[in-house]
């Protein structure tokens, strides 16, 4: 006797409404089961790098995603990562549906890999999760150009070997292309109710935050912990907190000064130690990403829908985060559910 799960749906993308700008335009109106809706969706990247992963712990991830309210989770394949057949039996449970990002990452030139691997690489994957449920749309890769002449060559073996085992699911070949952007003018998020008025969909964005004080705190010394930082930039804080700065996941002048000039707002960032600035830009980020969700689905059809960057982080770190390392929820998470549930 052989027992197996299954589930029956559709899913089925349109050009979305609003100005045209590509020469080839992708599909970003999303339906289930002929259900039009705006698409509120997470990126996902690998909840332990060291891939030693507890079950338990894809179950309590995966349900705090499902209880703020996102419908999809694009599985980012920049972390290395294709997941596990765990996953994805708790997504199909859960009714969470599932972008599966293939072998491609953050790379402008793929000549130097061996196409009869990446052919089997790819069919070895889509073999083991096609029969899911939850798994509606498959990716070449993130961040390349699929165009460029080495790459059109691997892009083609992927393509092929998509179209040969799963050609019912919508296949895209990279993300961002088509009218998919990844933006990160993390600065102010009112532009994105009048700068990216005509985007068809948003593939990727976010803003800095400290994690919760609760999980910083056990990893650095209470004199880090406790003490007033100076500014973060300074030769100063390199010194004397030699443990925290390594808790950054982007120690670099495009991001931090952002993420403090949003929480200077909130308060006077020269007067107060780590537990106060973590709460501080954690609060600028939950109105980050409540006025960007609004942004974007207020602009529904011109704009398909949303995977916002990124639902938990595998270490503990300053970073775009809806949960930080130790699966606890941050600010964002709330700003998230609250946008996404109602």
């Amino acid at each position: 006797l052989h027992r197996f799960s299954f589930g029956i749906r559709t899913f089925d993308a349109d050009f979305t409404e609003g100005n045209r700008y590509c020469m080839q335009p992708g599909k970003f109106r999303f339906s289930v089961n002929g259900r039009e809706f705006f698409l509120k969706g997470m990126n996902w990247m690998p909840i332990d790098f060291l891939y030693n992963i507890d079950p338990k712990e894809y179950e309590w991830c995966l349900t705090l995603a499902k209880h703020a309210g996102i419908q999809l989770l694009r599985v980012w394949n920049g972390g290395g990562m294709p997941e596990t057949d765990t996953f994805y039996e708790i997504c199909d449970r859960l009714g969470i549906m599932v972008w599966q990002d293939l072998f491609v990452a953050n790379c402008d030139d793929t000549s130097n890999y061996p196409h009869d691997v990446l052919e089997c690489q790819t069919a070895y994957n889509l073999y083991r999760i096609r029969n899911h449920t939850s798994l509606v749309i498959l990716c070449g890769g993130n961040e390349f150009n699929p165009y460029s002449t080495n790459n059109a060559a691997s892009m083609f073996v992927i393509d092929r070997t998509v179209r040969t085992l799963d050609p019912s699911r919508i296949f895209h070949y990279t993300t961002a292309d088509k009218g998919s952007a990844h933006i990160y003018r993390d600065m102010e998020p009112v532009w994105y109710r009048h700068i990216y008025k005509q985007l068809p969909f948003l593939g990727e964005s976010g803003i800095h935050s400290f994690p919760n004080f609760r999980t910083i705190k056990k990893l650095i010394n209470e004199k880090e912990s406790t003490g007033i930082l100076p500014d973060l930039s300074s030769e100063e804080f390199g010194r004397n907190f030699p443990e925290l700065i390594n808790h950054f996941n982007e120690y670099n002048p495009d991001r931090i000064p952002r993420m403090l000039a949003r929480a200077s707002q909130v308060t006077d960032l020269n007067k107060y130690p780590l537990e106060d600035i973590c709460e501080a830009t954690q609060v600028q980020a939950y109105e980050f990403y409540q006025l960007m969700i609004q942004s974007m689905h207020e602009n529904y059809p011109v704009c398909g829908g949303i995977m916002l960057w990124v639902f938990k982080r595998p270490w503990t770190t300053t970073a775009i985060q809806t949960v930080d390392g130790m699966g606890l929820p941050t600010y964002s998470y709330y700003a998230v559910k609250n946008s996404y549930s109602g």
